[in-house]
């Protein structure tokens, strides 16, 4: 289930089989019970997978997986170790904003507790984090800035954060006053966290009817743009059909968005000069370095098109387009 709700969700799979094969070795016993296993679980997700196919065109899983690995072959043959130590920066900076506020505290000192007391049944807290974070790095890679990619290691957090208050509460004498403090400071905090980004998300969703504005308005005169992590969200709904069902192939796009990969912007312009009329950028977004520069940075090439300021938060949309005739890809 959790494969077929997200594509992610297949490393989950494997890491359950690494832990097997690794806890119980490779045996003929271990393999005639895994084998059927992997079988089952196949059987389980072919009919979805057949759907997905006939619905939109690609299965979710599979194919998502394929094309993933592929792409991150490349990254690593093309030696781009700009985006590798992206990936990293962003999954480490993630990982710290999802442990606030409580499992900040608790995991640091858990994972020092594991380290000292480490077992071999217990291997599968490493098994486990390491191959689930695979499709993280890779997410943020592209990047596809959103914590969500981490939830998969809330498990984890949660034991070895259970390793430390274990290790520290049992040399007391008063040790369930203490779990009914650490509840109860968890649950204040947590009440108090949300309280306090409460105003964000009420003032994002005020924000929303600009955002829809400002891709409603681009639909009107740009037929292939750069995927923008705010406006982008808003162009692929703007697009969708109103009548159901319908199927993946005949849906027709007037604007396709176009992911910026490329290392530099006559790179991204080359390589979609056939679909690419317009770029957006704004002043606050976590786009490649080479597009936030389009922002105050004047090119020959580019046209100011469009400009929309948010009114609540101090960002500023700027659309260019292209003007091939001027462009110069040397």
């Amino acid at each position: 289930f959790c494969t077929i709700v997200r594509g992610e969700g297949i490393f989950l799979f494997f890491a359950i089989t690494a832990i097997y094969l690794i806890r119980n070795k490779i045996t003929k016993e271990s393999i005639y019970t895994i084998f059927p296993s992997i079988g089952l679980f196949f059987i389980i997700l072919l009919p979805m997978v057949i759907f997905r196919i006939d619905a939109v065109g690609t299965d979710g899983i599979f194919i998502r997986t394929a094309a993933s690995l592929v792409e991150t072959s490349s990254i690593a043959s093309d030696q781009n170790y700009s985006k590798i130590f992206q990936s990293f920066e962003i999954f480490f900076k993630y990982l710290g904003w999802i442990m606030i506020p409580n499992l900040i505290f608790f995991v640091p000192l858990g994972i020092i507790q594991y380290f000292k007391n480490r077992k071999k049944e217990n291997n599968f807290v490493i098994i486990f984090p390491i191959i689930m974070v695979l499709p993280m790095l890779y997410a943020y890679s592209v990047p596809a800035l959103d914590t969500r990619y981490l939830y998969f290691l809330f498990p984890i957090l949660c034991l070895l954060s259970g390793l430390a208050i274990q290790h520290y509460i049992s040399k007391t004498k008063t040790q369930n006053y203490i779990l009914v403090g650490i509840f109860i400071v968890i649950l204040f905090s947590s009440i108090l966290f949300y309280e306090y980004k409460k105003d964000d998300w009420r003032m994002d969703i005020d924000n929303e009817k600009e955002y829809l504005k400002i891709s409603q308005e681009i639909l009107e005169f740009s037929e292939g743009i750069n995927y923008h992590p705010t406006i982008g969200r808003y162009l692929n709904v703007d697009q969708l059909p109103n009548q159901w069902p319908i199927l993946h192939d005949k849906i027709s796009k007037k604007v396709e968005l176009i992911s910026p990969r490329q290392n530099s912007l006559n790179d991204f312009i080359v390589q979609n000069n056939e679909s690419l009329t317009h770029i957006v950028v704004d002043n606050n977004s976590d786009l490649q370095k080479y597009l936030l520069e389009i922002y105050d940075k004047e090119y020959e090439f580019l046209e100011l098109v469009y400009e929309y300021e948010m009114k609540e938060k101090e960002r500023k949309f700027k659309v260019f387009k292209i003007n091939y005739n001027l462009f110069n890809p040397k």
